[in-house]
């Protein structure tokens, strides 16, 4: 085992991009009235690692160019695709008039573990502010809640750090829905590791030409060209 220097993962990472081009999977983060611009600056720096479609910033949350965003998204509020909506309901709303399954993170009655429920893709993963939660009015609108099981005294996870572990394993979900997989196998390369399947392609040279994962006409995930 070779612990990879900081130029290799850089040049890996320049060549995973290449071959992603803009393609992205078919999840959007919602931000229901996140009161630290820090977390919001983690939570981007997740929807960047993670390469979500959007982030949706609403009520209080704090939208960039702000220092505390920055500080803690190093530069990822640039990367990844965000809007503002004065409301998590307003975007809860037009995001399920897009087809999107609507899943927030709260702790309900009744709820399921995160590892758990059936996804369904394009979907949004709600997450809510720091004390109070999900807004009910959003609760409403939900297709699941689902929660992360806790073992000590306390009874949530930081907010940012929820939204990580729940997106990968949303991401990991929609994986092992995938006939090819997509997140990318890693192989030895003459000693060095490269990535040999990085997105599943409807077509050669799909993700080079310029595409954003949809949802397709009979439910299936799907790049889709957009110009």
């Amino acid at each position: 085992m070779r612990k990879l220097s900081l130029e290799e993962q850089v040049q890996e990472q320049e060549e995973l991009l290449r071959r992603l081009g803009s393609g992205r999977f078919p999840i959007v983060g919602v931000l229901d009235n996140i009161r630290s611009a820090y977390n919001v600056g983690a939570m981007f720096r997740t929807a960047d690692a993670a390469r979500l479609e959007e982030l949706v910033l609403c009520g209080i949350t704090a939208t960039p160019p702000r220092n505390e965003v920055r500080k803690t998204a190093l530069g990822a509020e640039e990367s990844v695709p965000w809007r503002y909506t004065r409301t998590a309901a307003e975007a809860v709303r037009d995001l399920r008039a897009r087809g999107c399954q609507i899943v927030v993170l709260e702790k309900t009655e009744p709820c399921v573990s995160y590892r758990d429920w059936s996804y369904r893709f394009p979907l949004a993963l709600v997450v809510g502010n720091e004390w109070h939660g999900v807004s009910e009015e959003v609760l409403a609108l939900a297709d699941a809640a689902v929660f992360i099981p806790m073992f000590g005294r306390k009874t949530s996870l930081n907010v940012s750090v929820a939204f990580g572990i729940a997106v990968y394993e949303i991401l990991r979900h929609w994986d092992a829905a995938q006939p090819e997989g997509a997140w990318g196998e890693l192989r030895a390369n003459e000693g060095s590791v490269s990535a040999t399947r990085l997105v599943r392609q409807t077509d050669a040279g799909a993700a080079d030409a310029g595409c954003r994962w949809l949802r397709g006409s009979g439910g299936e995930s799907r790049l889709d060209p957009r110009p």
